[in-house]
């Protein structure tokens, strides 16, 4: 009899497991890891603590962040990519991460076309060009000047290289005939907190991350990388704006899984991101950080950030920049 109940048992266990509908029901039965591949204080870090609190009262579960930073997010993503594929463990990710750095490694650290679940694209940042108080430079046009009087001399910060930062910094320095000593970090807190020190003389920063400093003598923001000026920095002109080439360095921020996720449980988190994302209430939190709600889902997310490592690759090219 016992024999009989506990084969019984198995068939049940076994159907759950093989029943889609089944699978999105009992997902999750615990906790959920969201890994963010940079430092606390980034502004990814930010957006996925605001994430991972409103996900775990959509799930009824705990949704919980483990900072894993360096190598320009390499690290935390590789432990995604070698995650089980159970929807227990997810990443978020940004531009830098996930489409820069395979567009200009060789080898590819990981490849968008096989290692990933892509789940939402959540939201898209501008980039603003930022020096220390300590520079002897009032504007944009002096500080290129600078540059190009004090070659080798001028010390940029970034996330390590390949992140959206160390590119666009390389455009700016083409484009300008000047060039920068690149100093990476593991966190974009790390690198705001070194430049209000004097430590390293630029920056390229989201607003949202140096807006409590704008009306300090710790920094100057000097000029929008971007198409558009920002709301939380209306006086500040973008390059274009002051003469000079155009260069669009926004970033975007979104979320993926380990390859092979069983698709119940990723239409659970496309559903549950989905929601989130039309929530007045959530789209207010990321705004008022200084972010735009920019959402994609799915396959069309995969479409963009393949579409997009393509056109860094050939950026790339043209910069002649390439990453060890």
């Amino acid at each position: 009899m016992f024999k009989k109940i506990s084969s019984l048992v198995s068939v049940a266990l076994s159907l759950a497991v093989f029943n889609p509908a089944a699978q999105a029901q009992s997902y999750p039965a615990g906790p959920v890891k969201l890994i963010v591949p940079y430092a606390p204080g980034a502004a990814n870090d930010t957006l996925a603590r605001i994430t991972a609190e409103a996900l775990s009262k959509r799930l009824g579960q705990s949704v919980i962040v483990e900072n894993k930073p360096g190598a320009g997010a390499q690290i935390g993503i590789n432990y995604l990519v070698k995650a089980p594929a159970d929807g227990y463990t997810i990443l978020y990710g940004e531009r830098g991460g996930l489409s820069i750095q395979p567009a200009l490694k060789t080898p590819a650290p990981h490849s968008l076309e096989k290692d990933f679940t892509f789940l939402a694209r959540m939201a898209a940042a501008q980039y603003a060009m930022v020096v220390s108080s300590s520079l002897p430079v009032a504007n944009y046009k002096e500080f290129i000047e600078y540059a190009a009087k004090n070659p080798g001399k001028v010390r940029h910060g970034q996330t390590g290289e390949g992140s959206l930062a160390h590119l666009a910094s390389e455009e700016i320095a083409a484009q300008s005939k000047i060039n920068f000593i690149q100093v990476p970090y593991k966190g974009m807190a790390n690198v705001v907190n070194d430049l209000i020190a004097g430590h390293i003389d630029a920056a390229l920063v989201s607003p949202s991350t140096i807006s409590a400093y704008k009306n300090s003598n710790k920094i100057r923001i000097l000029a929008m990388v971007s198409a558009s000026r920002h709301p939380f920095l209306p006086d500040v002109p973008t390059v274009a704006e002051l003469g000079f080439h155009e260069i669009v360095a926004d970033n975007w921020y979104g979320i993926v899984g380990p390859a092979n996720m069983p698709p119940a449980v990723t239409s659970r988190l496309i559903s549950e991101f989905e929601a989130l994302f039309n929530d007045p209430k959530f789209v207010a939190r990321i705004t008022d950080k200084g972010f735009v709600m920019a959402p994609l889902y799915g396959d069309a997310f995969k479409a963009l950030a393949v579409s997009d490592s393509s056109n860094i690759r050939e950026l790339g090219k043209k910069l002649n920049v390439k990453l060890d």
